[in-house]
């Protein structure tokens, strides 16, 4: 008997089920939680820079249904991440981590799947990779390493969300707050440059105020082939 639907559909709920061990709800803004993906094994947290409106008092809620609280480490607002810290609640513990796929990997048309957890359980959505460019200058002097966009259909609460292919590989995080109305995916080596950043104590290349003004009058698309083009 041949592969069927039904085999597709079992193995997309297997993949689902699987990654949700990495998605995390942020709670870090009055009434509306977001996303956010567990970054490292000792419990770092990566999530979308402008849902994080707390400085104190952040919590976490865990994909095992308990919360936890957070510190927040950093912010690179020219990207839009943040990066928390959660405590092992005992020694020895260990966090899931996402195997993250080179963004060289990622093609035009590949299936991804967005999950996320604004709430109690966990939620999800299906597309294709529709835009796939080089790199896009967000801003003078900010760069995200591929302008990555999907067809996938999201609501409130998926920023900062993990976005896998298929084969169950990490694709990138979901950002709402670098395009006025619409998404991109973070790439794993612009995740890993503005962890970096971060946890390195440099300075934001932008203070948050300038890096949304900015966001804001920047042409949604400055790829490396246009640029060659000009």
């Amino acid at each position: 008997m041949g592969y069927s639907l039904s085999d597709f559909s079992d193995e997309l709920c297997q993949l689902v089920q699987t990654s949700s061990d990495y998605v995390v709800r942020v709670e870090g803004r009055p009434r509306h939680a977001s996303s956010g993906v567990i970054w490292s094994s000792d419990g770092y947290i990566l999530t979308s820079n402008y849902t994080v409106e707390f400085e104190d008092g952040l919590m976490i809620g865990m994909p095992d249904g308990t919360r936890r609280e957070a510190t927040l480490v950093g912010r690179d607002p020219g990207t839009d991440l943040a990066l928390l810290k959660i405590e092992s609640s005992q020694e020895g513990e260990v966090f899931s981590v996402p195997d993250w796929a080179p963004q060289e990997e990622i093609r035009l048309g590949q299936i991804m799947i967005t999950l996320a957890r604004p709430g109690r359980t966990l939620r999800s959505a299906m597309g294709i990779i529709s835009t796939l460019s080089g790199r896009w200058a967000v801003i003078p002097g900010v760069e995200i390493e591929r302008f990555i966009q999907s067809d996938c259909v999201t609501r409130a609460g998926f920023s900062g969300s993990l976005v896998v292919s298929s084969n169950g590989q990490a694709m990138g995080i979901l950002s709402a707050g670098l395009l006025e109305r619409d998404h991109v995916i973070l790439p794993s080596s612009t995740l890993h440059q503005a962890v970096a950043r971060i946890l390195q104590k440099e300075p934001p290349m932008l203070e948050l105020s300038e890096a949304i003004d900015q966001i804001e009058a920047s042409t949604p698309l400055q790829d490396s082939e246009s640029v060659e083009e000009e």
